[in-house]
């Protein structure tokens, strides 16, 4: 339902601000989002519904100082679970390199895209490596060895650090 509301509004409205300067977009959207926390305000009204926390985060911890409820621990266990997996995909993934050349280079995500569509074409995708070259590869990264795993007399510190 909402991505159905989220396509009629970017149909009818966000598509004619388009060719104008991006700053009116975005008034539009905070706008929108006003309007529409308006009505739902006015609707439902502002305070919070009760709810029935669950049976197996009931009860607390006493930690000498303060009393912490499972149920509050739980959720600050769980939200810094969430920033850790959030920071981990951004900084860490090959999705986070193009969200973050898209904030900063957004013409060079449309180039890596081009590029990336040509060398997706069926009959160009290559074969996947045999397990022999996956092992000579994998100990060709082993410190002090070679591809054919012979000895490297240079200290892989020094090349590594």
């Amino acid at each position: 339902m909402v991505g159905l509301i989220g396509v009629v509004l970017e149909r009818t409205m966000l598509k004619r601000l388009y060719a104008l300067d991006h700053l009116y977009g975005l008034l539009l959207t905070f706008g929108l989002a006003l309007v529409i926390q308006g009505l739902f305000r006015n609707q439902f009204g502002s305070s919070g519904l009760p709810y029935q926390i669950p049976a197996a985060l009931t009860g607390g911890r006493n930690l000498g100082f303060m009393v912490l409820p499972n149920y509050r621990a739980w959720v600050v266990i769980f939200s810094l679970g969430t920033c850790l997996v959030t920071w981990y995909v951004i900084e860490r993934t090959k999705l986070g390199a193009y969200l973050r050349a898209a904030t900063e280079n957004p013409s060079l995500v449309q180039a890596l895209r081009r590029q990336r569509a040509a060398h997706d074409h069926p009959h160009l995708r290559l074969r996947r490596r045999s397990r022999r070259s996956r092992r000579r590869s994998r100990r060709a990264h082993l410190p002090g060895q070679s591809a054919h795993g012979r000895r490297i007399s240079s200290s892989w510190s020094s090349r590594w650090w």
